[in-house]
């Protein structure tokens, strides 16, 4: 016996001490291990039957985590018997545990979701034992780790090599039942539901287990509904129900049944699913019975009752938010195709809360949302100014009798809220009650300890779907039995409409906006009484209307409801600003409906009541576009040439560049804008300040809707800061100042340590991303300065170097101190130091005198002196 232990000479008695010792102590453990890991990830494995279930139950990573445990020892086991029963002799090895612990391994890592490590273990397999029947079983999991990861093609090569080797006895038992498995399971992946048919009926057949054989049943009967092969789906239903099924399985085949009815006599469905309502197991399964009674309903093209269905199913909805989605997406496209496009738009938004992101049409649906909330957003706004305007053209006692009724009406809702709110606490209590009470009697009739309630996995769920049936689904947080966590309360008698002490105690809560929707200036705040606010109100519906127009023409293609809304803008703007666009608009869209006469009678408005736009010279001239193009390519070439020129300090050259786009293109407002900003930093290096902010002014007066406005908005502010430093520098008497003063009088940069700050970043844009480091500084000021009212600023110093700055600290001592949060700031400090080290604070006035001089060296000694607690 001694000798039969060792594993160094190939005698038969060690051959037989091995095969056998192996196979009943080490690989009969871990084949155990195996197997309860297995039944682990399918008793945690929660289905989706709003899609085809997966042949083989694998779970997610976290359904799987309880399983780990046993197929670690499944790995530990098959290691066991590798290292210490393992003879091979003469290229073959004599222990064929030996090689079926290899496989164990292989199918271990498989189900913990390591398919790379599972690959190569199999590949080992193939290649170390070519001979054995091992190799088929290894090549049938290497096609399904194929399957999984997508490589649907090389999955059926390896599987018709193994499948050809099945008449020659050279496939396992095991690999022989499944073997068709793995086929339906690639098929079915691909979206290959006719191919995979044959191979599910092959696998029901070979199947040794009843829980195995329901499941692939049920997975024939969806693939036979998705060929719409209503008749096979059905009487495959019927044998998963004759099998006793689990309730779940049970429950869909019925639904699936239901939705495999084609039209004709929908009565006897229609009662099996009312009947199936009435049943309290099916509580949590009522928004798939309504959306089944929805699509009856349309195949029996009753509309009304589909989507009647359907809200029902979206509101009894708990906790299947798949099912959710897809009753919302459903309405949401009944009300799309009826053009009811702000009911679609509601169901959109809540479609895409719902819907996961791996939904293969999820971003187009999620394009159509932003096109319709866009659209309701416009609709909104027209809506509202109407109502404004309405309010606006009544008398004042008319006016505050319509106020009056908002206000009742509001009062009526929180009273209503606050009763739902009381009888959904009264029903909770008497639950808890109940709850309680039966806890109580179950420890008087239980033998021993009663378990903790919340160590019962059934009581916690039976509990969490009572609370969310009356509640809802609410965050973790204080008074969340309060849907909007305010306190409704009718007893204050101030609470009357026009009140002015509850007026006075909103606005002092909100600022100058008055939020208390009982107060008649909630209602009148917005209210257009002046001519000015008129006029803002109808700019607004201008804008609005013409926005609705485009919408319909462009991104909903509606032409009809395009031209609708063309026309009621045309009716109320007459000599709006949109006109010219507008028969623009109108003459492309009959164009493309073959209709010439509305064409040429909008061409004819557009050339005679706006000859000079350029949607009419577009009419007159086709070319126009493509000469507008080159117009602007020559500008682009012409700036960026001028731009070259002030980066060379070539200043006189630039403005004479300056004066000429001005000449030759004065209709382009967009580079005219930045050439008069190049103008005006020209000035800023040879004239005076007060010359500087004057050509800074033009800028901003003649350009108001410019990107480079801002800008110059914020260099006016720091010039006119520092004519203030200047001045009051001017008030120290030359006899206060000692030596280091006197000599700090030969530096342009002046010591102010309580005047207003800046945090700067001299940021090289060949170093790091610019877009980065202002994002990166914006979450810092977010999350350590929230409450601050900081800003971030860029200006350009010359191609590659920027002035990134984070203004508004009140002194010295303030900015010094977020320099230091700045260093703290890993993410930050980081890309500043990449960018070399350079940035220090700074005064306003001093930035100004820094931006004009562009002596950082300067500067920098200056910093060194007066801030060595920033260095």
């Amino acid at each position: 016996m001694l000798s039969a232990c060792s594993t160094k000479k190939n005698k038969w008695n060690r051959r037989v001490y091995h095969n056998i010792t192996s196979h009943y102590n080490a690989y009969f453990n871990g084949n155990e291990a195996l197997k309860k890991g297995i039944n682990t990830i399918a008793e945690n494995n929660k289905d989706d039957y709003t899609d085809i279930l997966s042949v083989f139950q694998l779970g997610t990573k976290e359904e799987l985590t309880s399983a780990i445990p046993d197929l670690d020892r499944t790995v530990l086991k098959a290691s066991i018997v590798i290292h210490k029963h393992s003879m091979f002799f003469r290229k073959k090895e004599r222990i064929k545990w030996v090689y079926y612990s290899y496989l164990l391994m292989g199918e271990a890592k498989f189900y913990k979701h390591e398919y790379g490590t599972a690959k190569q273990i199999f590949r080992y397999i193939v290649t170390k034992y070519p001979k054995e029947k091992v190799k088929q079983d290894a090549q049938l999991w290497i096609a399904l780790i194929e399957s999984t990861q997508g490589e649907y093609e090389d999955a059926i090569a390896q599987l018709d090599a193994i499948k050809s080797k099945v008449s020659s006895g050279q496939v396992s038992k095991e690999s022989y039942r499944m073997l068709p498995k793995v086929y339906a399971d690639v098929y079915i992946k691909e979206k290959n539901y006719s191919a995979a048919v044959p191979y599910l009926k092959e696998a029901i057949a070979r199947a040794n287990k009843k829980s195995e054989k329901v499941r692939l049943l049920f997975i024939l009967g969806q693939v036979e509904q998705k060929e719409k092969n209503y008749k096979a789906a059905i009487s495959s239903y019927l044998q998963v129900l004759k099998k006793n099924p689990t309730y779940e399985m049970d429950f869909n085949a019925r639904m699936n049944m239901a939705k495999c009815y084609t039209g004709g006599n929908s009565k006897v469905v229609i009662k099996q699913l009312q009947k199936m309502l009435k049943d309290i197991k099916n509580k949590e399964f009522k928004d798939q019975i309504y959306y089944v009674l929805a699509e009856i309903a349309l195949k029996d093209k009753n509309k009304e009752l589909a989507i009647k269905y359907l809200k029902l199913s979206v509101a009894s909805s708990i906790n299947n938010k798949k099912q959710k989605a897809f009753s919302a997406l459903k309405l949401a496209q009944l009300y799309f195709a009826d053009e009811k496009y702000k009911n679609a738009q509601a169901y959109y938004d809540s479609t895409m809360l719902f819907l996961p992101k791996s939904y293969p049409d999820y971003d187009k649906l999620n394009q159509r949302k932003k096109i319709l909330t866009d659209l309701v957003n416009n609709l909104i706004i027209i809506q509202t100014e109407d109502s404004l305007q309405t309010l606006a053209q009544m008398s004042t006692a008319r006016r505050n009798k319509t106020i009056d009724g908002y206000i009742k009406a509001e009062i009526a809702l929180e009273r209503l809220k606050a009763q739902q709110e009381k009888e959904r606490q009264e029903k909770l209590q008497f639950l808890m009650e109940n709850r309680q009470e039966e806890k109580q009697l179950k420890s008087v009739t239980k033998k021993g300890n009663v378990s903790w309630y919340f160590y019962n996995p059934n009581s916690v769920s039976a509990g969490r779907s009572e609370f969310q049936a009356i509640w809802g689904k609410r965050k973790l947080a204080d008074n969340w039995r309060l849907s909007d966590k305010e306190t409704i309360t009718f007893d204050d008698e101030s609470d009357t409409p026009g009140d002015s002490s509850t007026t006075n105690q909103t606005k002092a809560k909100a600022g100058n906006k008055n939020n208390n929707r009982k107060s008649r200036d909630y209602y009148l705040q917005n209210v257009p009484l002046s001519p000015a606010l008129m006029d803002s109100s109808n700019a607004r519906i201008e804008t609005a209307l013409f926005n609705v127009a485009l919408i319909y023409k462009e991104k909903l293609l509606n032409n009809p409801k395009s031209i609708a809304s063309f026309n009621e803008l045309i009716r109320r703007f007459p000599h709006g600003r949109f006109n010219a666009e507008v028969y623009y608009n109108l003459y492309r869209i009959y164009m493309l409906e073959g209709n010439k006469g509305d064409a040429r009678f909008y061409k004819k408005k557009l050339l005679k009541e706006y000859p000079d736009s350029e949607y009419a010279k577009l009419l007159s001239d086709p070319n126009y576009f493509k000469k507008l193009q080159q117009q602007a390519n020559q500008i682009n070439r012409l700036y960026k040439s001028t731009y070259n020129l002030y980066i060379n300090k070539h200043y006189k050259e630039v403005q004479a560049k300056c004066t000429q786009a001005k000449h030759e293109y004065p209709s382009n407002k967009k580079f005219l804008s930045k050439f008069e900003m190049l103008n005006a930093l020209c000035v800023g290096t040879s004239r005076d300040t007060a010359a500087f902010i004057k050509a800074l002014q033009k800028v901003v007066t003649d350009y108001p809707n410019s990107e480079v406005k801002p800008k110059a908005e914020e260099m006016i502010s720091l010039l006119q800061n520092n004519k203030k430093a200047k001045a009051e520098d001017g008030n120290i008497k030359s006899s206060s100042l000692n030596k280091t003063e006197k000599e700090e009088e030969k530096s342009i940069f002046v010591y102010n340590p309580d005047k207003t700050h800046m945090f700067l970043i001299l940021a090289d844009s060949r170093k790091i991303t610019i877009n980065e480091l202002k994002n990166r500084l914006s979450n810092h000021n977010s999350k350590y300065f929230g409450t601050e009212n900081l800003t971030i600023s860029a200006i350009p110093i010359n191609t590659n170097v920027l002035l990134i700055g984070v203004s508004n600290f009140k002194n010295k001592t303030k900015a010094i101190d977020y320099l230091k949060t700045v260093r703290r700031n890993s993410s930050l400090y980081t890309l500043v130091r990449q960018n070399g080290g350079n940035y220090f604070v700074i005064s306003e006035g001093n930035y100004a005198r820094l931006y004009r001089s562009k002596d950082i060296k300067a500067y920098k000694t200056f910093y060194r002196k007066y801030y060595p607690k920033g260095k």
